[in-house]
């Protein structure tokens, strides 16, 4: 009621909420003329957008350690670092390596072998024999590996004694000398029934010590060689 005046008037929405807005700019309009006619806004105009975030990615599992494992096994080597014929070399070997696949600095291996040679004198035929007796450190730089098959480069560095023992009829005589030598294998080998390792290997052989052979009043029967070569054949167990 305005100055003894009825306005009647009728209000319609589709919703609760808008005629109650309706209503309430009504009272303020009456209480206040110069009130704001704007709408207010609905609850769901009044909330902000809703933000989606991806969701975040799983992280990567932690690496799984390198396997380690052990070998050991017999050997049989030709080699010619002692005299310039070939020396027979038995060798036992003990090893450590890591990972079942291709990898750098794969494996090393110490190894205790026995390697025995000899020669004739051309003039007396006097005979003299050569026995090395040497511990050998093998450092393989590099394993390259399909499926059962794997080829490893591996420098060794190999301390011992060679003894040398003169027989001619004035009764024996035997010399000891430190050996020593450098050297590098390549070497090959074959994993089968998840243990056996079939094994073989070539490589060269620096003498760190050089030695010339010869019986008193005779001409040299044989020397060390500057470099010699080594073909070897071995079969090793593999544990775990």
């Amino acid at each position: 009621m305005r100055a003894e005046q009825n306005t009647v008037r009728e209000l319609q929405a589709a919703r609760c909420n808008e005629l109650v807005q309706a209503l309430a700019l009504i009272v303020a309009i009456l209480i206040d003329p110069q009130a704001s006619v704007a709408p207010i806004p609905t609850p769901e105009e009044s909330l902000p957008p809703t933000v989606n975030f991806p969701p975040a990615a799983a992280p990567e599992p932690p690496p799984r350690p390198t396997r380690i494992w052990f070998i050991a096994g017999p050997e049989v080597a030709l080699d010619t670092a002692v005299t310039q014929e070939a020396a027979v070399v038995g060798r036992l070997f003990f090893g450590i390596g890591r990972g079942e696949h291709s990898l750098a600095l794969s494996s090393a291996r110490l190894s205790f072998s026995r390697a025995s040679a000899h020669e004739s004198s051309p003039v007396s035929s006097y005979r003299a024999e050569f026995v090395r007796e040497t511990a050998r450190l093998d450092g393989c730089l590099l394993r390259v590996r399909a499926g059962g098959l794997a080829f490893e480069p591996c420098p060794f560095v190999e301390l011992g004694r060679l003894r040398a023992v003169g027989i001619h009829s004035a009764g024996s005589v035997t010399r000891s000398e430190l050996w020593s030598s450098l050297g590098l294998v390549l070497r090959p080998s074959w994993t089968f029934s998840r243990r056996l390792v079939l094994g073989a290997g070539i490589g060269v052989q620096l003498p760190l010590g050089r030695y010339r052979f010869a019986f008193t009043g005779e001409p040299e029967v044989t020397h060390t060689p500057v470099i010699g070569f080594e073909a070897s054949f071995g079969l090793g167990v593999r544990f775990p």
